[in-house]
């Protein structure tokens, strides 16, 4: 490194060490990464077997047209998944819900536990009176009362 008298010394020290850690010590004929690894390195112009099997053009494109024929397309339209409801939801008389703004920290995202007005059922919407307001029940919680 220091007969090349080059300033940057540390991108040539990465090579210098790859050639010590892969030289044939003379005593063994074995490198030092053979003894340590027990497997040599893989030096830069060796990352890559070549092809032992030589295919010519026409059977080449006959496989990549078979495997290509084999591809099937996958479905992209989305299904409509079903919203989960809480079992509870529909017989629970006091529920959470969510608060609709910015929180402060430490402020629960839930305000409640509310009392139930009234019960809307349908066979896709759901919804339960509070307050006056109709709330779809994808956004509120059952309060679940702990019984001593």
């Amino acid at each position: 490194i220091r007969a090349r008298n080059s300033i940057k010394w540390t991108q040539t020290l990465s090579t210098v060490l790859l050639g010590l850690r892969s030289a044939l010590r003379g005593d063994t004929n074995y490198t030092i990464a053979q003894m340590v690894y027990g497997l040599p390195f893989r030096l830069p112009g060796e990352f890559f077997e070549k092809s032992k099997s030589i295919l010519d053009t026409d059977t080449f494109a006959k496989e990549l047209q078979k495997q290509t024929e084999l591809l099937k397309p996958l479905d992209t339209r989305r299904r409509p998944q079903k919203n989960f409801v809480h079992k509870d939801l529909h017989t629970c008389t006091h529920v959470f819900i969510p608060i609709d703004r910015v929180r402060k920290p430490l402020e629960p995202p839930y305000d409640g536990s509310l009392p139930v007005v009234k019960r809307h059922d349908c066979s896709s919407y759901f919804a339960v009176t509070i307050k006056g307001k109709d709330i779809n029940c994808r956004q509120i919680k059952t309060s679940i009362f702990a019984v001593n």
